[in-house]
């Protein structure tokens, strides 16, 4: 890349190295940055003879413009696209905008005197302002073309956008798009760096206290199939009709756009078939030395059992409700907790618990279909323990609790035991502040067809040792009561 040289004082710019009067051509606003071209020796200015040649800025009118080469190495081809705002989850999801936020100034809106060239998206809940310092992501992969502040005609910034990026994304048919995200603070990329679908780029800020709109949070989101925001990042065309159909032929509705080209459903995997298995018999080893036998057992209403010898966990595949939307795996009961602890009411003894959400018998433990290193955080749900003898409730243990999960990868292939299993996903938990939880080896192991074959802990493994008949197979053991 081209070196720059950053102005850090209102000095000025001439047009030659020397200190006369016919040599000035205007002052620099402190912070702008302009390409160097060389070192040179000129007229001595406070004992110094050294003077940067450097290139100056013309209106596009008075020009034409010949671009440097991208800096070398590949620019990641966008094959699909996400919100820039939300959870990992909710941009992952097919709504958009994603969760809570919303779009409080759509594309070509007419408003205070101008028409708008995108979205304006907002987060007023749990309060208002909500999306203050909220991260800011790449929609797709691309190249970063513009990271900083943008400039009026005299040099000064433009306070209205604050910091602005802007990202080339080719697309898979050749074409270009360019996305600018703009009222932002923070900034994490710089021009020419490659960035991935989902990489945060900066965070919500608000144009600045000097600006005709000070304290709205929000981020303004613009998609180009032009150059526009390449030549012009600052770009902003007015309230003209010229300047509408200026719009309409530069810009495309942000939103849309996005929610026509999500990332296909081709890079997420179907989790349902590596939870519900198809009923093979297998044996589990473990650290303790004492073996289960697992199989999977379908029921009606998408509810399927996880079984190990007589006790089980119950899961389901469905939808939040009756309206299209994504499906989900829930948990309900589970009759393999172990014995009560402690601290419970009757140490040692046997119980079982159920896991809900509220109008719901199943809490959700992730969504059906994820990609490798994706992460969902459940919404919250309420655990209750009784005991298997007579069903009386246990307070240890039970409460609020919240599912928070990440495929952690899909192999190809894993050894337990000396039992090679083919197509295997790896299931994690997750930090509440979105760290994974353990070690990239942690987690639970399922296997297409099987079910649950291993789980990884610091203090030891259980796996799959050998397949058995399905005439091995025992049945789930029957509760006392209904709960």
């Amino acid at each position: 890349m081209t070196d720059k040289i950053r102005l850090n004082r209102q000095w000025n710019i001439r047009t030659a190295p020397e200190v006369e009067p016919e040599t000035r051509l205007v002052s620099g606003a402190p912070g702008t940055e302009l390409e160097l071209i060389e070192e040179v020796e000129g007229e001595a200015y406070s004992g110094s003879r050294r003077w940067f040649k450097a290139a100056v800025y013309v209106h596009a009118q008075g020009a034409d413009v010949v671009r440097a080469p991208e800096p070398p190495g590949d620019v990641p081809v966008a094959e699909g696209f996400d919100p820039p705002v939300g959870t990992e989850a909710e941009r992952a999801g097919e709504a958009v905008p994603p969760g809570a936020w919303f779009d409080a100034n759509p594309f070509l809106n007419s408003w205070d005197g101008a028409f708008h060239t995108g979205s304006d998206l907002n987060l007023n809940e749990p309060h208002y302002d909500a999306d203050r310092g909220k991260p800011v992501y790449a929609v797709g992969a691309g190249v970063v073309t513009h990271a900083g502040l943008v400039y009026n005609r005299w040099g000064q910034p433009n306070q209205a956008w604050r910091e602005i990026v802007v990202i080339r994304h080719p697309l898979p048919d050749g074409r270009d798009v360019y996305s600018r995200y703009a009222h932002l603070d923070n900034l994490r990329v710089e021009v020419g760096e490659r960035v991935r679908r989902g990489q945060q780029i900066a965070n919500i800020g608000r144009p600045f206290e000097e600006s005709a709109y000070p304290g709205r949070f929000h981020l303004h989101l613009d998609i180009s199939p032009t150059e526009i925001l390449l030549n012009d990042p600052g770009n902003w065309p007015g309230g003209s009709y010229r300047a509408l159909q200026f719009i309409k032929e530069n810009y495309v509705d942000p939103l849309d756009f996005i929610r026509q080209n999500r990332p296909s459903d081709e890079s997420r995997i179907d989790l349902l078939p590596y939870f519900r298995g198809d009923g093979r018999v297998y044996r589990v080893a473990h650290p303790s030395g004492a073996t289960e036998i697992f199989h999977t057992v379908r029921q009606e209403n998408g509810v399927f059992l996880q079984v190990k010898n007589h006790q089980w966990e119950e899961m389901r595949v469905a939808r939040v409700s009756a309206e299209p939307g994504p499906a989900y795996i829930w948990r309900g009961l589970d009759t393999s907790p172990g014995p009560a602890p402690q601290e419970a009411e009757r140490p040692g003894e046997p119980r079982f618990y159920r896991q809900w959400e509220a109008g719901h018998a199943f809490a959700r433990w992730c969504p059906r279909y994820m990609r490798p290193r994706e992460k969902w955080f459940g919404e919250g749900h309420q655990v209750q323990f009784w005991y298997k003898s007579d069903c009386a409730p246990s307070a240890a243990n039970s409460g609020r609790a919240t599912n928070r999960t990440m495929l952690v990868a899909h192999h190809e292939a894993v050894e337990f035991n000396g039992l090679v299993l083919e197509d295997v996903i790896q299931i994690g938990g997750v930090h509440a502040d979105g760290t994974p939880a353990g070690d990239e080896s942690e987690g639970f192991y399922f296997a297409r067809g099987f079910g649950m074959v291993a789980w990884r802990a610091p203090w030891g493994e259980s796996a799959i040792t050998e397949i058995l008949p399905t005439s091995a197979a025992l049945q789930p053991e029957r509760l006392p009561c209904d709960v």
